[in-house]
C-alpha cells in the first residue's frame, strides 16, 4: 500500500501533538480519526496528519475532554483506617 501526503506538514500536527493540545490520550485522537469524526490524513501505516484548523475547531468547541475520575467505592481499603 502506498501513502502520499497532500497537505503541507507545516499546516498539520501529529496525533501526539494533537493529544497534548486537546488534553486527551493519543488513542482517543486515533479512534476519532478512524471513525471519521475528526478530519485528518493518513500518510503512513502508523502516521496521521491533522490540520491545525481541525485542532482549533475541536479546542474551541470543547468536545474532547478527559474522562471522569472513577468513583471511590464505599467501604474501600482507604476508608478502613
Amino acid at each position: 500500500m502506498s501513502y502520499t501526503a497532500t497537505m503541507e506538514t507545516t499546516d498539520a500536527v501529529t496525533v501526539g501533538e494533537a493529544a497534548t493540545v486537546l488534553g486527551v490520550d493519543g488513542a482517543t485522537i486515533r479512534r476519532r480519526l478512524a471513525r471519521g469524526v475528526m478530519q485528518g490524513e493518513r500518510v503512513g501505516p502508523r502516521l496521521w496528519l491533522i490540520p491545525k484548523e481541525e485542532i482549533e475547531r475541536w479546542r474551541s468547541r470543547g468536545k474532547l475532554r478527559p474522562g471522569r475520575k472513577p468513583r471511590e467505592q464505599e467501604g474501600s481499603e482507604a476508608d478502613k483506617t
